[in-house]
């Protein structure tokens, strides 16, 4: 077995510690009905193929060079793509303007998140062995207070957050400024659910990676239905 005090852990959030259903989708949707009860309640499939339409994303590529929006910024440059997914979905502007609080306040609601069934469990463990963990993740800003209310803060040394920090996977320099707050650590070991950001980017950025919760793929190094087997690794 490694020697546990060379190793770090580097955990995603939504859809690796965390579950949010489509969070997203659903706050687009619930926020219409906020604004205009009488609408009928729009289908999140539709909302799912407007954003891809659209090309609503988290993450910021085209702009990289000058780093991604992060703070207010981020809110202010999310805003004109939650519009035009509702202009896809041919709902009048006014309407669309009045809804955008509503998404905000729905996504920063962590009652919408839920902790995967080991998540504690494997943090725990970690948090009793010594091993660092840090988050890297591509999040809005708020996403350490959203942490807080779920439990997560006490096991992390700290945090990488795209919404916060201005930097998203899978770019080399968040998992190089993510690994700098370990810098007592040999191995790096980056776990997520996402192959292109997470696996991908972990592995360019010389990182072990795991893949949880969505079956094999040949691009990372282990691949796990859940979190705990990551135990036996470290």
């Amino acid at each position: 077995m490694p020697n546990d005090r060379t190793t770090a852990l580097y955990f995603d959030l939504d859809g690796t510690l965390i579950q949010s259903h489509g969070v997203w989708n659903i706050a687009m949707a619930e926020a219409l009905c906020k604004v205009d009860p009488t609408l009928p309640l729009c289908e999140l499939e539709r909302i799912w193929e407007a954003r891809r339409a659209t090309g609503f994303t988290f993450c910021w590529q085209d702009t990289w060079e000058d780093r991604s929006p992060r703070g207010a910024a981020f809110w202010e440059a999310m805003n004109p793509r939650f519009l035009r997914v509702y202009a896809e979905l041919g709902i009048d502007a006014h309407t669309a303007e009045a809804a955008l609080p509503h998404i905000r306040a729905h996504i920063l609601d962590p009652q919408n998140y839920h902790l995967y069934p080991d998540t504690l469990a494997v943090l725990e463990a970690c948090k009793a062995r010594s091993i660092p963990c840090v988050m890297i993740s591509n999040n809005y800003p708020e996403t350490v207070e959203t942490c807080a209310v779920l439990g997560l803060t006490p096991y992390f040394r700290g945090y990488a957050i795209s919404g916060d920090i201005g930097l998203d996977k899978p770019h080399r320099a968040i998992f190089d400024y993510a690994m700098s707050l370990c810098p007592e650590c040999s191995r790096h070991i980056m776990v997520g659910d996402n192959i292109h950001a997470d696996i991908g980017g972990g592995k360019a950025a010389g990182m072990e990676t795991v893949y949880v919760h969505r079956g094999e793929h040949p691009d990372a190094d282990h691949c796990f239905d859940s979190l705990l087997p990551i135990l036996d690794l470290i």
